[in-house]
């Protein structure tokens, strides 16, 4: 396959009370990469001390002064640099936009034509409330790059308005305007700056897993910012696809057009050991049979296992795919477009011009490629399956837009099958148009429940066990059915705990009712068996790591909740039935395993049991981040 070379320049601006060091991992990345080991690297530094040294000649610059040196690097010392991307980290956004402002207001927009790319990493761009408090409290409101920190000031705003509308909306070039592709991301548990302040009224926007720091740390498990910055520079940047026999460009299937987000995973852990479900398989073949194209939504509450019918629709049907999954920060209308349309490309052997970065701006690259993929399939007698999972897990669209960008019209033969939480999918849409909700009371699901139980209990230890105890199997499986009240959720955290404890579960009457009261009796269990100081420790711990939504290190979590790694591995192991466990490297992350619990865990009486509050655990963490650059509040 051929290499696709950048050939120009990248500024790296840094944040508040920051340095050029806040980039050097990310630097070693670049530099050991390839394809961008010819990008020349500029990581711009601007003064940004804590304090002012009181009777001393330097004062702190304002975003004036730095703007207007950025403006001389770009201008003098990269004059030659044919391309030129900016990367920044939260005040850096603030401070190239005051930049883009400045060169605009002074007529001096044809210069920027050599700026091919902007990315922006947790830029505060309406604000941060978080700095705008410990601000006042720590005595900051002097300080002239602080006070832009806060609730956006009244040149702040102007700048982004200018940017918004001379830049990301520009139609032309020429003194006043110029367009520049902005690919903006806001860290997924940035406490900090929210998600609605990073992303802002920008179009093209995404989230990135952790938080203010460690979302330029490619280390951090998870951490996607590397590669994410990578694509975007190989897009923007890059030297162009090699040209087919016909002199149009042809696009690398594995290249510009991009890589397939890998589920394997995923997808054999929804496989294994399922059961049943063949009154919703029904209902999608009726749907498919009846039209010649449209949407199919599944509906169902959260652990009715609408993953589990994606994850085998994939697997014994090949059907292109994707899966929202937030703990994986894998949730964006950008991760679902770039991955469908590099499927697509794959699988039906289109030749397109379109890059990856066009793929994930908006829907009209989707809708070319499923006109073009469903022209083939159609051709062959197929039909052309997209299925998505849990629509519900991304974030709003914003007025007038459908979840994803999913077209509105679809070509004939394409259809989509979704999956969701019951009446959160509004989609527009000439296409035919079917919801089917998985009733977990119904007697399909109740049966499918019943047969997933008799697989895991019946000629196992546990049957034997509970034989021994006098339990009959089918008193025992029609119990469990009722008591699950037909949630797959439920099965799947009773029966380790049945398999801990027999002889308690042998009575029957003792089983939870529904997965909410399966939460509550396992919280009740376990407050009793813990002396006083041990829940408190074990609260802040399964807090902390609740509050991260992503898989995390057991380092992490002592870290921020200020207990040693060997105090949490103890309480993980408490809660372990609550935790998904993976391998990375020689290590392994731990992030609660399913939503619901998540949701259990926030709930007001919840939080008032465990004698916490949320904003005292996210105050703990931000603390911890701040310490970590050398803030310190106490």
């Amino acid at each position: 396959m051929d290499q696709r070379m950048v050939n120009g320049a990248i500024i790296l601006i840094h944040g508040f009370w920051s340095s050029p060091d806040t980039w050097a991992k990310l630097i070693d990345r670049i530099e050991a990469d390839d394809e961008l080991r010819s990008l020349r690297v500029h990581a711009f530094g601007y003064e940004s001390p804590k304090l002012r040294m009181p009777l001393t000649p330097a004062r702190i610059p304002d975003y004036n002064d730095i703007a207007q040196t950025l403006a001389t690097l770009y201008s003098v010392q990269l004059q030659s640099e044919p391309r030129v991307a900016i990367v920044t980290h939260s005040q850096g956004g603030l401070i190239l936009q005051r930049f883009l402002a400045w060169m605009l207001n002074e007529g001096r927009g044809r210069e920027l034509t050599r700026l091919k790319m902007v990315v922006m990493l947790s830029c505060p761009n309406e604000g941060s409330e978080y700095l705008r408090s410990f601000r006042a409290a720590a005595r900051f409101h002097r300080h002239p790059q602080a006070r832009e920190l806060g609730v956006l000031t009244k040149e702040a705003a102007e700048s982004r308005r200018t940017v918004l509308r001379q830049v990301v909306n520009a139609r032309g070039v020429d003194e006043r305007q110029c367009p520049i592709p902005f690919h903006v991301y806001s860290g997924r548990t940035d406490n900090v700056v929210t998600r609605t302040s990073a992303q802002s009224a920008f179009p093209s926007v995404g989230a990135l897993a952790g938080d203010h720091f460690s979302i330029l740390d490619p280390d951090a498990p998870g951490n996607l910012t590397f590669s994410t910055l990578r694509k975007h520079l190989l897009d923007d940047l890059g030297s162009p696809p090699p040209a087919a026999a016909d002199g149009t460009a042809e696009a690398s299937r594995t290249g510009s057009t991009g890589r397939a987000i890998e589920f394997r995973t995923l997808i054999d852990h929804h496989v294994e050991g399922f059961i049943g479900r063949k009154f919703v398989f029904d209902r999608i073949d009726e749907f498919l049979g009846r039209h010649d194209r449209g949407y199919f939504a599944v509906e169902g509450v959260p652990g009715i296992g609408k993953t589990a019918v994606i994850a085998n629709l994939v697997r014994h049907r090949s059907y292109v795919h994707h899966f929202n999954v937030a703990a994986m920060g894998v949730n964006s209308f950008e991760q679902f477009l770039g991955n469908v349309c590099a499927q697509l490309v794959a699988r039906y052997d289109i030749r397109t011009t379109a890059t990856v970065s066009d793929f994930r701006r908006d829907g009209a690259a989707l809708s070319e490629l499923l006109r073009e993929a469903g022209t083939k399939a159609a051709a062959a007698g197929e039909r052309l399956v997209v299925a998505v999972d849990a629509i519900d897990e991304v974030g709003d669209p914003g007025a007038g837009r459908n979840v994803l960008f999913l077209p509105p019209d679809l070509p004939q033969s394409v259809y989509f099958v979704l999956t969701v939480r019951p009446d959160e999918l509004a989609l527009r849409t000439s296409a035919a148009y079917s919801k089917f909700t998985i009733d977990p009371l119904s007697a399909d699901n109740r049966r499918d429940a019943r047969a997933y139980l008799g697989e895991r209990i019946s000629g196992t230890r546990l049957g034997r066990d509970l034989a021994a105890l006098g339990v009959r199997l089918d008193d025992l499986l029609d119990a469990l059915v009722e008591r699950s009240e037909g949630n797959f959720m439920y099965l799947h955290y009773i029966l380790p705990a049945i398999a801990e404890d027999p002889a308690y579960y042998s009575d029957t009457e003792r089983l939870p009712q529904g997965l909410t009261k399966y939460y509550e009796d396992h919280w009740r269990r376990m407050r009793s068996r813990v002396r006083e100081t041990a829940w408190e420790r074990s609260m802040k711990i399964i807090y902390v790591l609740s509050e991260s939504e992503q898989a995390v290190p057991l380092e992490w979590i002592a870290k921020y909740a200020g207990e040693s790694p060997f105090a949490v591995q103890e309480v993980l192991g408490l809660w372990r039935p609550f935790l998904d466990l993976s391998t990375v490297g020689r290590g392994s992350t731990f992030r609660i395993y399913h939503a619901s619990f998540r949701e259990f865990l926030r709930r007001d009486d919840t939080v008032r049991s465990a004698g916490i509050t949320l904003g005292q655990i996210n105050e703990q963490i931000a603390n911890q981040q701040l310490r970590a650059i050398g803030i310190d509040l106490d």
